[in-house]
Parts: C-alpha cells; structure tokens; sequence
C-alpha cells in the first residue's frame, strides 16, 4: 500500500539532511575577540588600566611633547656652552 506524501511515515523527510547540523568553524579572529573578552572579564585590572591608557595622550600629543622636551634640553645646554665661552661673556 501506498502512504500519500501529506502523512507521516518512519523515514525521514527526504529534504532534510541525515546528519545534525554542523557548527560554524571558528576562525582566528573570532576566537582571538573570544579569549580577549575572557581575559578582560575574568581580570578586573586589565579593564581598568585600558580605561586609564584610554584618557591618556594620543601619539601624536606625546611626540610633540618629546620635541619641547628635546628643544628646551638643547637651549640649556647651549646657553651652558655660551656661559662658559670667553668670548661671548656678557651678552647673554
């Protein structure tokens, strides 16, 4: 006897696939933003010292603070040069 397709019958619906379905393979960057929140959350610490580099300055703001530095280092030395210069006794 002949069952119609609209009942159900002890053999699977021919559509669907026989195995379960498979997970999605995790790539290197999924799993790198996994282990990181991991870290973050299981170490209070590390958040908080982010935050703080978070406020801190910006590359750009340390390198100009280097070069004032580097100048304002020179024009001591130089005027310590010139103080000492024979030549040039006075005219600071």
């Amino acid at each position: 006897r002949v069952t119609p397709r609209h009942q159900t019958s002890d053999q699977s619906h021919p559509s669907l696939p026989d195995h379960p379905p498979q997970t999605k393979k995790l790539n290197v960057l999924d799993k790198s933003k996994m282990d990181w929140s991991a870290v973050k959350a299981a170490d209070a610490d590390v958040e908080e010292d982010l935050e703080r580099h978070k406020k801190g300055k910006t590359y750009l703001e340390e390198q100009e603070f280097l070069k004032r530095a580097e100048l304002r280092e020179y024009e001591q030395e130089r005027d310590a040069r010139l103080a000492g210069d024979v030549r040039t006794r006075g005219r600071l």
